[in-house]
C-alpha cells in the first residue's frame, strides 16, 4: 500500500505500508529457524504490551508520585 513520510529535510517522501504479516516475513528472510524465533518474540513483546504496568506501591518514591 503506498503512502508517504516526511524526510528530515522536510520533504514528502514515497514508501510503502506493508501489513505486518508481509513484514515480519520480510525481516525474517527465508530460514525456517529464525522466521519462528522472530515470530515467538514478537508475540511475548505484543503480550507485554497488553498487560497494564504494574505498580510497586512498597516503593515509597512510587507512593509519592502517586500522590502528588
Amino acid at each position: 500500500m503506498p503512502g508517504s513520510y516526511t524526510g528530515a529535510d522536510n520533504t514528502d517522501r514515497p514508501c510503502y505500508n506493508l501489513p505486518k504479516d508481509l513484514t515480519v516475513t520480510i525481516i525474517t528472510g527465508y530460514r525456517a529457524d529464525l522466521r519462528y524465533k522472530a515470530v515467538k518474540r514478537l508475540e511475548e513483546l505484543e503480550a507485554q504490551a497488553r498487560q497494564p504496568a504494574q505498580l510497586d506501591l512498597s516503593d515509597p518514591v512510587v507512593l509519592i508520585h502517586l500522590l502528588t
